[in-house]
């Protein structure tokens, strides 16, 4: 690898805009400004992730998770902060960075776990969690029956309307390993239409 690949964003009002670059032999992580550079060796990397990760305000969130021997962890997503809830989608130059970050780390760090979608444990809580709050949801909407005829069939065509959402996300963030040389797409953001 020559190119050095860059990506750039910030998460919240409290933190400037920071610059990843991937270059031959480490991660570089460079403040605005300029005023501060980190530097982590490739060869160093314990683990990777790469996921389907959305939250409230960041349905189309992507994120690459890297845990190095040092103990330290960087966890970079897609979404760049412009406001109070207002997050833009950098998603064609976080797609280069990522994809480059799996090359450097097959490359130099070939005994690095790589995995895909969520932490089992996170996975497990959050499925958990998704079917109380269905089944909740369920007892509420057929619950309040009171109104009945075509009102009773909206709301249980609501709750029905959901599942397939909620399997396409269960599906998308199940943990399974990961092979850097080939990366599926359900771990990159879409690519752009042409």
């Amino acid at each position: 690898m020559t190119e050095i690949v860059a990506y750039r964003r910030r998460t919240s009002v409290l933190e400037a805009e920071q610059e990843y670059r991937v270059e031959p032999d480490a991660l570089v992580i460079a403040a605005s400004g300029g005023t501060a550079e980190r530097r982590l060796p490739w060869s160093e990397v314990r683990r990777i992730r790469l996921s389907y990760a959305p939250t409230e305000f960041k349905l189309g969130r992507y994120m690459l998770a890297l845990a190095f021997g040092s103990g330290e962890k960087v966890q970079v997503d897609n979404m760049h902060w412009r406001g109070l809830g207002d997050f833009e989608d950098r998603s064609g130059s976080y797609r280069a960075f990522a994809a480059a970050t799996a090359d450097r780390v097959a490359a130099l760090a070939p005994a690095a776990k790589a995995e895909a979608g969520a932490p089992a444990w996170s996975w497990v809580i959050q499925i958990l969690f998704l079917a109380g709050a269905m089944t909740l949801l369920s007892f509420v909407v057929i619950g309040l029956g009171a109104f009945g005829g075509a009102f009773e069939l909206v709301r249980m065509a609501l709750v029905v309307a959901m599942l397939p959402a909620a399997a396409v996300w269960m599906i998308r963030a199940r943990p399974r390993p990961l092979d850097l040389n080939a990366l599926p797409e359900s771990v990159l953001p879409p690519r752009p239409a042409a």
